[in-house]
């Protein structure tokens, strides 16, 4: 799947280009910027996993998420080669739009990595003997994430090689948002937390995800600076309405904007990992709240909390509460 592909399937015309097939630069694409930029088919089955996590819908898992993952990771199977160390070398690639000259980005390989570790817990019952092979075969092929150190702290990379910098995203952190490698409660945050210190592009709005990371690796107070900014009146300076967001790239309403607001307050109050249900990990304990959540396993998580205190928290199955984590600055 192209980065801008089109209801019916194909990339758009305007970035697929007019230049007749044979006198192209490049077969593939006119437009650099999506040339190689095919990771939204792992972000597509990601989300498909996530809601078949969620709803626990057998009959979506085996009609529509089974048969997506598995012609998605044939792609991955297929296209690229394997080095001496029988690990993938993808290439010619790109990191997202920005570094359109890459080896090994980091993209593809957390999102392979993560992906296909959920893929992995689906239930025997629901998936083929040959699915699943082909699946244990992809991950054990995944090359490990890129990684730099500047000065003495490890971060990761966009791409184990990158070059031709020509936009203003981070595909480092996506080893934080979506693929959830690094993350509160899980292995080595430091380095997650370094990897956002030390950013190239730090600005905040539209698609940016700068506030989701945050969330997610516990940094409340960055947290709460980028959604305050997110839902100030100069952010829908141009229209009647909160929520119909000003053209900060491309269109009114910026629906990425506020897409991305929403993702970070939903982080901020709950992360779920396996049974695991993390409550408040990124909330500021002097803001009061009440909410109602879903967690996966059909579950919702209702709570009010304020001056400091949960007032309220009610699980449902009730046998769930006993996922809950609660963070030490958040008392009972």
């Amino acid at each position: 799947f192209p980065e801008t592909v089109t209801p019916w399937g194909t990339d758009i015309s305007a970035h697929y280009g007019w230049t007749p097939f044979e006198l192209r630069k490049n077969p593939l694409d006119e437009c650099t910027y999506i040339t190689y930029h095919f990771q939204s088919g792992i972000e597509q089955t990601l989300m498909m996993y996530e809601y078949f996590s969620y709803t626990g819908d057998t009959a979506f898992a085996v009609n529509y998420l089974i048969p997506f993952a598995t012609e998605i990771m044939l792609f991955y199977d297929q296209h690229y080669r394997l080095d001496n160390h029988g690990k993938m070398h993808i290439g010619p690639a790109q990191a997202l739009e920005t570094y359109q000259v890459a080896l090994n980005p980091m993209p593809e390989i957390a999102g392979l990595n993560y992906t296909l570790g959920k893929l992995l817990t689906l239930p025997q019952a629901i998936t083929t003997e040959a699915t699943h092979r082909l699946w244990q075969a992809l991950y054990h092929q995944i090359p490990p994430l890129p990684s730099e150190v500047t000065g003495v702290k490890k971060k990761l990379a966009p791409a184990l090689i990158y070059d031709m910098l020509m936009n203003v995203e981070n595909p480092e952190l996506y080893a934080v948002f979506p693929y959830r490698i690094y993350g509160v409660g899980k292995d080595d945050i430091e380095t997650g937390r370094n990897t956002y210190a030390l950013r190239k592009f730090r600005e905040d709005k539209c698609w940016y995800q700068n506030v989701v990371d945050a969330a997610l690796l516990g940094l409340t107070d960055s947290a709460r600076i980028m959604v305050t900014q997110r839902v100030a009146p100069e952010e829908y300076s141009k229209s009647r309405f909160p929520a119909f967001w000003d053209a900060h790239n491309d269109w009114i309403p910026d629906v990425d904007h506020g897409g991305n607001l929403q993702i970070a307050l939903n982080y901020m109050l709950l992360q779920c990992e396996g049974r695991e249900i993390r409550l408040m990990p990124a909330w500021p304990g002097d803001w009061d709240v009440d909410f109602k959540l879903h967690a996966p396993f059909n579950t919702t998580v209702e709570c009010v909390y304020r001056n400091h205190r949960i007032e309220k928290l009610k699980v449902i199955p009730e046998e769930r509460a006993k996922d809950i984590i609660l963070p030490n600055t958040i008392q009972p």
